[in-house]
């Protein structure tokens, strides 16, 4: 024990005394606004536009192309949960982060808490209830599917996250339930709003794309209810 006990404070001793050589050490940044060509440039392995084909579809149990072939998802979110970041970028950014994905090789993109009140989401935060769309970011929204489509991204579009309710709602205690998380399972009202929130976004029309959100085959995933 006492060995032991010598050996570790001549260890700490020595450490004390040693200085880091951090000469060679370089700041690590992600400008992707300075991005150019790239020898690690994996876009070649996407298959653009997204939906060429037609529709994802499942086959044997597995995401399968019109063809057949399997499907496989490289994919990431496109939230404003970190320092620094938009959830709908702006239109003229837009362009440079859906060519930086491709550059990674990511062909999905997961549309996550866009029912958040403008100017984080779509839902229009003038408004006395959340029942409609910020027009200028349902534009972004609409950009950003067009972009990434363009380079072969895919979209998985969420349609029920982090929707906050108002007065004008018509939501028993709209202010105490946040995001309604549970209770829209079984809530005749919170689901009446879903559907209405899933139809005015599924039947609208991509000015950029030419097509409704439903028909869209670069919309890989629908996803109807986050947890």
């Amino acid at each position: 024990m006492r060995l032991r006990v010598c050996w570790l404070m001549s260890v700490a001793a020595v450490c004390g005394f040693a200085q880091p050589d951090d000469s060679l050490l370089r700041p690590f940044e992600m400008n992707h606004r300075a991005a150019g060509a790239s020898p690690v440039d994996v876009s070649f392995l996407l298959d653009p536009p997204a939906g060429r084909d037609g529709f994802i579809r499942i086959q044997g149990g597995h995401l399968a192309r019109p063809n057949g072939q399997r499907m496989k998802f490289w994919g990431v979110h496109f939230t404003d949960w970190s320092r620094g970041s938009v959830m709908l970028p702006p239109k003229e950014d837009i362009p440079m982060y859906a060519s930086t994905l491709a550059r990674f090789g990511v062909n999905l993109v997961r549309l996550h808490f866009i029912d958040m009140d403008s100017p984080r989401g779509i839902i229009d935060a003038r408004r006395n209830d959340s029942r409609g769309f910020d027009l200028d970011q349902l534009d972004r929204l609409d950009y950003l599917v067009a972009e990434l489509k363009k380079r072969g991204i895919y979209v998985d579009l969420n349609l029920n996250v982090g929707r906050s309710y108002k007065e004008g709602d018509g939501v028993a205690d709209y202010s105490k339930i946040r995001w309604g998380k549970g209770i829209i399972l079984y809530d005749a009202r919170l689901i009446e709003l879903l559907r209405e929130f899933s139809k005015a976004i599924l039947t609208h029309v991509n000015p950029y794309t030419k097509t409704e959100y439903r028909n869209e085959p670069a919309v890989a995933i629908v996803e109807i209810l986050n947890e």
